[in-house]
């Protein structure tokens, strides 16, 4: 103990003793609005300063025990204790304005008065002005470096490096850089428009002939030709522009060498009838969990691309994906998705060379272009990985197949260890034969026995023997249930070294000004496994495009554009991103949805010719006809042939006419079918005027495919008719459009066509914003199915519905404010399973306490940290490898009222009212969702709050009340947990001098939990809660306070008394542009009657142990010269009881 007052001592006189430091920079002001989900971290802009921070939550303001912020990165974690749907948080910057390397969209500042009014208070001093540089070279940033270490912790380095350079270099050559070390944990981001890259890295040297990038960079190439690729890399690019001479225009060479960031992937989702997600993202051999690469996907609904936080949310930690109201999805929907994603480690390398030509004396008359694409695995890769010589030589017997190893390997017993334990034993089976079985450690095993670390792997449903069970253990369990009983086993999958290449030409040629000619060739090898020579002979294979184009040639009725297309993929041809269309299978008939996937490579499994042509007449801007015929040729196995024709009319803005038909006939000789695809779709609209615009659309499919020589007809020969009629309504101040859909369906049933069902479909949305006191948005999708009991088993369900409604209302004179949020969609929801990962103190909030003597973590033994940076575990929930459909309703209203701005004797009254309600339940017809039943609800929240203000804003005396009731259900993994709680809560403040404040709170709370699977979560809590606190400021930078807190609780089960008093004092000390000290001292004595440990004794006692504790802390932040800042945090707790425990944080930041 002494030990550490020395240490204490000597930091107050270092603090004390010196200089004066260098003032900050200028900063700006920003507010984030943000949707509290699956996840508790956030990102938001880097270099914050702390003391301007201020934290909503659904309207609430939260103390900094809420949430752990890391000032420098801009990350804040809350804490899992904290819940509510809306986080709000404004704060200050220095005035560093970085460039990401991918953002979609940058959010413009807004100043929100609150925080001008504080910071009114307490300026920011300018930058001190310093003497101008030789260059125009501007570094600004911040370099942390610190220790986080504890009596019962491991030391932890500090470090982060946020570092940003922009200027002029020398003349012409500019640089641009952003340094950054810093570990940001991957955070599902997909809610909001702004993404921000995590962990950026890079260096830009630029001029006007060309520039080098170093570090993270996005590479784009040729999105409409062969070697079309995208990626996100980390490496170097380098591109150069060389001037050209006569007949040369000029040259552009670009090159880059990178490590991928992760395995490029199609994925093709099949939609299921009134369910909008979440949809899983999968590996390209099936794997559950993958890290999606935040950005990197583009997600397709029948063909169109859709935009991310308005059509769609993703989750990138998980890698689901759920649509929106706009997009109401039914299973004709088509849907595809192209993204990048990671599993762990990756040794795999980018490489790439374009060189373009561009040719012409005046006006382009051609170009010439070469490139050169590889991605492959370094010699490293077995190293990376861990591979024995038994690995290696699977994969060489495996070809382009899977190659597998056992997933057991013994290990140390050790009860903290990041992963499950296991045991092994042999079973005799029902069968009479034997097998060998791992079982989860369910206490610390006897000395001697050898435990295992198993890595089990997905196989596929029904092709293994272990399925994910929910435990109490800690971590993720699988449980053995029998052969072909289960989905996964206890093997590893190795992962394949891979090379693919690629080597292209593309040439093209406008001799005149409406004739052009383009070609490209290529050559790709592409070996799925490097170490195996068993199927190398069929890596190469070529193909080639030619494209001619006749533009604007005049003829009596307007201008003819005319252009014929080939283009040949050799068998086995494999490029690195998608080169047909997005609806390729769906254009010629090869299949009723695209079903092509990709795993990293689009492989062409035979050869394939396709030729197409297109004319098109330009009567004028309005009207246009256009024709288009073509062929696709697979060699042995389909051809196809299609006609299109498409019309365009607009009448003086009478009418406008758009109308489309296209006609497939195929014959697939692999399937022995013969195909014919006949469909039509048609769109009139006529304005009215005032806005005012109805349309009717139409829409016809016929699609029969026939078994050869046969008139039966085949699974997929389907047909619709399909009307809505709608009405479009746009205003400076509102934008309207409501449609009634009408669709009739066909389907296949023993081979003839039956009557499918119908159904009807109500879309619609609405914006209206008259003013500042009103605001409202509201989309709405709602379909109602009639199937016939024959297809009833396609189409289990009959409704689906998507409703989303904002709004704000504000009365003239501000006497009521009311805002309000009512969302509905179906859904598929997976069972929670709750885990706590090891993470250390920077994102931890959790620490292990072995209550029951076991030996090993249960999931009830994971409690709240009591000492800041104590905490190492992060609480996360994983999702099941199972859905339930789902129908989630999200409702929160909020009404404050101020009677004062109406009548002035009520002034001083402030009245607001909250009620949250989510429920997300299993009954379809949404009848149950306001009771929370334990029967249907799978995951329930039920928030009602009043709070009574008197003298809200007044700075010598106020008074509050509030009460607050909360109802969960949460159907989780280890079964069904429930809690009931009523907080009540009284607080008056009164200054009686000018330095001098009293405060009185008093509290009341009653906790009931009921938990299924953990019988130390059953309990009844009751505690009261009495505080007495005095506050002397002086010059508003010296503040000291000292409090008496008295508190009694009890647990009526297991008749656990518990009295607690605690006496805090606090010291406060502020200079502004020096630092800021703040210190705790708390003496605090707790008697207990009942158990001696346990969960509810924990939460009753805040941790504290039996008899006397104390309690103090040191947190400060000091300006040092030469820009350089230094923050100290130390927490210590001792009891006779309990021993010592202390934290410290000791870092050093030099601010740029």
């Amino acid at each position: 103990m002494w030990r550490a007052g020395v240490l204490v001592g000597l930091l107050g006189l270092l603090w004390a003793a010196v200089a004066q430091g260098q003032p900050f920079p200028p900063v700006g002001l920003w507010q984030d609005t943000l949707a509290v989900g699956t996840t508790r971290v956030f990102v938001l802009r880097p270099f914050m300063l702390m003391p301007t921070v201020r934290v909503w939550l659904d309207g609430a303001a939260l103390d900094s025990t809420a949430y752990h912020l890391d000032a420098v990165q801009g990350v804040l974690v809350l804490a899992d204790s904290v819940q509510g749907q809306q986080l709000v948080v404004s704060y200050r910057t220095l005035p560093f304005r970085l460039n990401p390397v991918y953002q979609r969209y940058e959010a413009l500042p807004f100043v929100p008065a609150a925080v001008v009014h504080s910071e009114q208070k307490a300026p920011a001093a300018a930058k001190a002005p310093v003497s101008p540089p030789e260059t125009s070279l501007n570094v600004e940033g911040r370099i942390t470096r610190g220790v986080v270490t504890g009596n019962r912790q491991d030391v932890t380095i500090a470090s982060a490096l946020q570092l940003a350079l922009r200027g002029e270099v020398t003349d012409g050559l500019t640089l641009e850089a952003l340094l950054s070390d810093a570990d940001v944990p991957l955070s599902p981001e997909g809610t909001t428009q702004r993404l921000r890259a995590f962990d950026q890295i890079y260096v830009r040297l630029q001029n006007q002939h060309g520039q080098l990038q170093l570090g993270d960079y996005q590479l784009q190439l040729g999105e409409t030709t062969l070697m079309a690729v995208r990626r996100k890399l980390q490496g170097a690019m380098l591109e150069v522009h060389l001037p050209g001479q006569g007949l040369l225009q000029g040259m552009t060479l670009r090159t880059s060498g990178a490590v991928a960031r992760g395995t490029y992937r199609r994925q093709v989702i099949v939609p299921i009838e009134g369910v909008q997600g979440p949809y899983r993202l999968t590996g390209a051999v099936g794997e559950p969990f993958i890290l999606v690469v935040p950005g990197s996907e583009t997600v397709y609904l029948d063909g169109q691309p859709l935009v991310r936080g308005t059509d769609y949310l993703i989750d990138y930690a998980t890698g689901t994906l759920t649509f929106t109201a706009r997009r109401l999805i039914t299973a004709e929907r088509r849907i595809s998705v192209e993204f990048e994603y990671t599993t762990g480690n990756s040794a795999r390398t980018f490489l790439t060379t374009q060189a373009h030509l561009a040719l012409g004396a005046g006006r382009q008359v051609g170009f010439l272009e070469a490139t050169f694409l590889q991605e492959g695995d370094g010699r490293a890769f077995g190293k990376t990985f861990g591979l024995t010589a038994a690995d290696t030589l699977a994969l060489r017997l495996a070809g382009d197949g899977l190659a597998t190893r056992p997933g057991a390997e013994p290990v140390p017993f050790d009860p903290e260890a990041p992963y499950v334990l296991y045991t092994r034993e042999v079973r005799q089976l029902a069968d009479g034969s034997m097998d060998t079985v791992y079982v989860a450690l369910q206490a610390a095993p006897p000395p001697g026995e050898t435990v295992y670390r198993v890595t089990f792997s997905w196989v596929g449903a029904g092709k293994g023997r272990y399925v994910r069970v929910g435990q109490t253990l800690n971590g993720m369990v699988y449980s053995y249930r029998g052969p072909g009983l289960g989905d996964y086993e206890p093997v590893r999958l190795l992962p394949t070294p891979m090379r693919q290449q690629m080597i292209g030409l593309r040439a093209g040629l406008k001799p005149l000004p409406r004739l052009a000619f383009e070609g490209e060739w290529a050559r790709s090898r592409y070996d799925a496994n490097r170490l195996s020579l068993r199927d190398a002979a069929r890596s190469v294979a070529d193909a080639y495009r030619f494209w001619v184009q006749l533009d604007t040639l005049h003829v009596p009725l307007g201008n003819v554009t005319m252009a014929w297309q080939r283009q040949y993929l050799g068998a086995r041809f494999a490029t690195f991103s998608r080169v047909q269309p997005v609806e390729f299978a769906r254009r010629w008939n090869v299949a009723l949805r695209d079903e092509a996937e990709s795993s990293g490579v689009f492989l062409q499994p035979t050869t394939q010719i396709v030729d197409e042509g297109q004319l098109v007449l330009h009567i004028n801007d309005k009207n246009q006809l256009a024709f288009e015929l073509g062929r696709l040729s697979q060699q042995g196995t389909f051809r196809g042939t299609r006609q299109a024709m498409g019309l365009q009319l607009g009448l003086a803005d009478l009418a406008q006419l758009r109308y489309q038909i296209e006609h497939i006939q195929s014959r697939d000789w692999v399937r022995a079918e013969i195909g014919r695809w006949f469909r039509q779709e048609g769109h009139l609209a006529v304005p009215l005027g005032e806005g005012w615009t109805p349309y009717m659309e139409v829409l016809h499919e016929d699609r029969r495919q026939r078994l050869q020589g046969s008139d039966t007809l085949r699974v997929g020969s389907i047909a619709y008719v399909a009307l809505q009629p709608g009405l479009s309504w746009q205003r400076p101040q509102l934008e309207a459009n409501v449609g009634l859909g009408w669709r009739w369906e066909q389907d296949v049933w023993e081979g003839t066509r039956q009557a499918a069902g119908q159904a009807w479909t109500l879309e619609g949305r609405l914006q209206y914003t008259p003013g500042p006191q009103f605001r409202t948005a509201v989309e709405l999708g709602y379909r109602h199915r009639q199937t016939p009991p024959r297809f009833a088993a396609r189409y289990p369900l009959t409704e689906t519905i998507a409703l989303h409604w904002d709004g704000f209302f504000q009365s003239p004179r501000q006497f009521a404010r009311l805002t309000w949020r009512y969302a509905v969609r179906s859904e598929r929801t997976p069972v929670l399973q709750e885990v706590y990962v090891r993470t250390g103190p920077e994102f931890g909030q959790y620490i292990w306490i072995d209550f029951n003597g076991d030996g090993l973590p249960q999931v009830d033994e994971f409690v709240p940290e009591t000492l800041p940076d104590e905490g190492v575990y992060e609480r996360v929930l994983i999702p099941s490898d199972t859905f339930m459909a789902a129908t989630a309703l999200e409702t929160r209203v909020r009404l404050e009222l101020m009677p004062g701005r109406q009548w002035a004797t009520l002034r001083p009254l402030t009245l607001v009212t909250t009620l949250e309600l989510h429920d997300r339940s299993q009954d379809v017809a949404a009848k149950r969702f306001s009771l929370l039943d334990p029967s249907r609800t799978l995951e329930g929240r039920l928030r009602l709050a009043q709070e009574v203000y008197l003298w809200r804003l007044h700075p010598d005396y106020g008074a509050e009340l509030s009460i607050a009731g909360l109802r969960t259900l949460a159907r989780r993994a280890i079964g069904l947990e429930k809690q009931h709680r009523l907080d009540g809560r009284i607080g008056v403040r009164y200054r009686v001098l000018a330095p001098w404040q009293l405060s009185f709170t008093a509290e009341v709370q009653r906790d009931r939990q009921m938990s299924e699977g953990l019988s130390s979560r059953t309990y009844r809590l009751m505690q009261r809660r009495l505080r007495l606190e005095a506050t002397y400021t002086l010059e508003a930078q010296r503040q000291l306070s000292g409090a008496v807190a008295l508190s009694q609780g009890t647990e009526h089960e297991a008749r656990l008394v518990v009295w607690m008093l605690r006496m805090p004092l606090t010291a406060e000390l502020s200079q502004a542009r020096q630092g800021r000290l703040l210190l705790r001292l708390e003496p605090a004595h707790v008697w207990a009657n009942g158990p001696p440990s346990g969960l509810a004794r924990y939460l009753l006692t805040d941790g504290l142990a039996g008899g006397w504790n104390l309690i103090a802390g040191v947190d400060g932040q000091r300006a040092l010269p030469g820009n350089l800042q230094l923050t100290l945090s130390y927490h210590a707790r001792a009891s006779a009881a309990a021993g010592f425990r202390h934290t410290l944080r000791l870092e050093l930041s030099a601010i740029f």
